[in-house]
């Protein structure tokens, strides 16, 4: 008997292609297992063929198509199948006479992945399950708890926090949607909204639940949520261990019951451990509670009863810390930045308080920045991460890179920049790994001594950033990450080389180089934005430039001053250098339209009267600069309606240049300027 008649006989649907069994869409190489000799209770097959060796060379360079490999063997009147996958990420796979074995005997029920004294775990099933739809129906739903069930008790002497051990339950629900089908499924229902999970400690019963309207589970990895030998055959989620439900469980209570049906089930499923009862009868197995639902339903609700006393949420403070570190442990997710569809943020509730982040994470652009941007280059010539501030909004710079650790690759991304919210407590280094954060708590950041040197440096206090680290190991309890001292230096020397530039502006800007937030054109106080960049002036501005009624007169006070108090002599474009560090401006809040052409109005303090420059902003077409400390108007910046005849007069000069430039007629220029304004408010109206 052939492959292909096992498969036909079980109506298993394929397409044969290339060597590859094509099952939902998904290539497998399907082979029998052999005996080994002399071991009767183990099966291998050998990696030395063509085939088995291109997948291996597959999974280890990681390419997005890695077929999955079948061994397959009859017991009585089941075929039973070994999937190896993950386990064939092994470069020593290519090297000799080498083979993947199993133990028959680890195969007790569906599901069960073998972590045996083999090297290479499998996950064993029915083949015949895949096809199978009443396969549900004839299992005995009872589980096997091994090992002995009193382990659970140990699990309280773990070292969690609260919120870490949270996070184990909000990780489950999370990993459970983020698998990239079961979000596309979920979002196509027309009443799933967001992931919702809810967390809430009853001081009353004494117990702590977590409901979640995840993906759910059917039976197969029902169980396999309660077997503590058993971590999903996928270990790229966040659930990569399999332990997690259980040690935090059991880390807060004695009781455990979840219950869970899977999205286009109908089977809801119900189990409790409860650590007093198991300790007492040395339990084995357990009866799983079977129930019909609504198809509709779908998540899983985490309870857990008999909390320790040491370990009741109950004062305010704990229920603030954990507030706040689950706000920062999921922040990403709460953003919506780990969702494919990024307006499907998750929504998880603590108490009924839905958790909220800072979105804004990262200071804005200011004049002086280019100025310090500058001097840093002046002095690092050739410096290659030079960041463009004229391609930003805010200083922060996104990069990846790679370093080799006793010959293996760790690959780090980072986002780091100048920090909005300034202050010791906010600044410093958060550590994510698989979307979520593992090091760098709430006023507990990172700060290694090789990019942020004393405690009260200028960079403890604005420098902050997010970096990912895929490749490297974590704890048990994710609260931190497993990796020797020189290989962190190395990734943080890495690190600093790149962000050189960004210190040196966060070493170098002042209180005084941040300027008063928007300057707005206000009608019911149109004398406000004058008043703002007069007050700006007292810090920001040593030279009595403002004043001067045109950009020569500026131009020449500031050559004189250099000479005078300096005793330098500078040409026109190093005094306009000098006079642009000094500048302020503000943009309007609003655009202006006239003949199909819009206007973005800007306020600043020195200049000629009116000038133009092209736009390289898609939301407009021309900025316009008035500088209404110009000495010729300072007379009217106490009335109140300066500002807005101001502005329009400016506006109607250079409409008027526009058009003349364009017809390169003078009568256009000065007749185009009479129409304006006469017809201001009846034929033009600004929009």
């Amino acid at each position: 008997m052939t492959v292909m008649d096992i498969l036909h006989d079980l109506k298993i649907e394929f397409i044969y292609k290339g060597g590859y069994y094509f099952i939902n869409n998904k290539p497998h190489h399907i082979v029998f297992a052999q005996h080994v000799n002399n071991e009767p209770d183990n099966l291998r097959i050998q990696t030395g063929n063509k085939i088995i060796q291109e997948i291996i060379r597959m999974h280890i360079d990681e390419l997005e198509e890695q077929p999955i490999v079948w061994a397959i063997f009859k017991d009585g009147n089941y075929f039973k199948c070994a999937e190896f996958d993950s386990a064939l990420d092994d470069v020593s796979l290519l090297e000799g006479n080498k083979s993947l074995k199993f133990k028959k005997s680890d195969f007790e029920e569906i599901g069960t992945v073998n972590y045996s004294s083999m090297k290479y775990s499998s996950k064993l099933f029915y083949l015949n399950s895949i096809n199978d739809d009443n396969l549900q129906e004839k299992e005995n739903n009872t589980i096997n708890i091994q090992p002995e069930s009193d382990i659970y008790s140990y699990f309280k002497s773990f070292n969690y926090k609260p919120w870490n051990a949270i996070s184990e339950f909000v990780d489950n629900s999370t990993a459970s949607y983020f698998d990239k089908e079961h979000e596309i499924k979920l979002n196509s229902l027309k009443d799933f909204n967001n992931l919702e999970i809810k967390i809430n400690f009853n001081n009353l019963s004494n117990s702590l639940t977590i409901v979640d309207n995840a993906y759910g589970m059917e039976i197969l990895d029902f169980k396999r949520a309660f077997r503590l030998k058993d971590a999903p055959k996928d270990k790229s989620g966040r659930n990569e261990f399999g332990m997690g439900l259980k040690t935090s469980a059991f880390w807060f209570g004695k009781k455990l019951t979840v219950i869970s049906t899977e999205y286009g089930s109908v089977n809801e499923y119900e189990l409790t451990l409860d650590t007093d009862v198991l300790d007492k009868e040395k339990l084995r197995t357990l009866n799983i509670i079977k129930r019909k639902v609504p198809k509709s339903i779908h998540g899983t609700t985490v309870k857990i009863e008999n909390i320790y006393p040491d370990k009741a949420i109950t004062g305010p403070r704990t229920k603030g810390r954990i507030n706040k570190e689950l706000s920062t442990i999921f922040r990403r997710d709460i953003l919506g930045v780990n969702s494919a569809d990024k307006s499907k943020s998750i929504k998880i509730y603590f108490n009924d308080d839905l958790l909220k982040t800072e979105k804004n994470k990262y200071s804005q652009i200011y004049d002086k920045m280019h100025y310090y941007l500058k001097e840093f280059n002046e002095k690092n010539p050739g410096y290659k991460y030079t960041i463009n501030l004229n391609k930003i909004k805010a200083l922060y710079k996104k990069f990846q890179f790679s370093v080799n650790y006793n010959g293996k690759y760790y690959h780090i991304k980072c986002c780091i920049g100048f920090l909005n919210n300034t202050g010791a407590s906010n600044a410093g280094f958060v550590l994510y790994r698989r979307g979520r954060v593992i090091e760098g708590s709430v006023g507990e950041f990172l700060k290694p001594d090789i990019i942020y040197g004393a405690p009260n440096s200028f960079e403890s206090q604005r420098l902050f950033g997010e970096i990912d680290l895929e490749d490297i190991p974590v704890s048990q309890a994710k609260d931190s990450f497993l990796w020797p001292e020189d290989l962190q230096e190395q990734i943080f020397n890495g690190i600093k080389e790149r962000i050189l530039d960004i210190i040196f502006i966060v070493k170098n800007f002042k209180k005084e180089d941040k300027l008063p937030d928007g300057y707005e054109v206000n009608h019911s106080d149109p004398t406000k934005v004058i008043k703002d960049i007069q007050e700006s002036q007292k810090y920001h501005n040593s030279r009595d430039i403002s004043q001067n009624s045109n950009l020569e007169n500026q131009l020449g006070l500031i050559k004189n001053e250099e000479l005078k108090f300096n005793n330098r002599i500078i040409s026109d474009s190093e005094a306009k250098e000098l006079l642009l560090a000094n500048k302020i401006e503000k943009k309007s809040s609003k655009l202006y339209e006239f003949d199909g052409i819009k206007y973005q109005i800007s306020f600043v303090n020195m200049g000629d009267f009116v000038e133009i420059f092209s736009s390289t902003d898609n939301d407009y077409d021309y900025l316009v600069e008035i500088n209404i400390t110009h000495g010729f108007f300072s007379k009217y910046v106490g009335d109140n309606e300066f500002l807005p005849i101001i502005t329009e007069f400016a506006l109607a000069v250079v409409a008027a240049q526009i058009n003349f430039d364009k017809d390169d007629k003078m009568m256009r220029y000065k007749t185009f300027i009479n129409n304006f304004i006469s017809n201001r408010g009846v034929k033009t109206e600004w929009k």
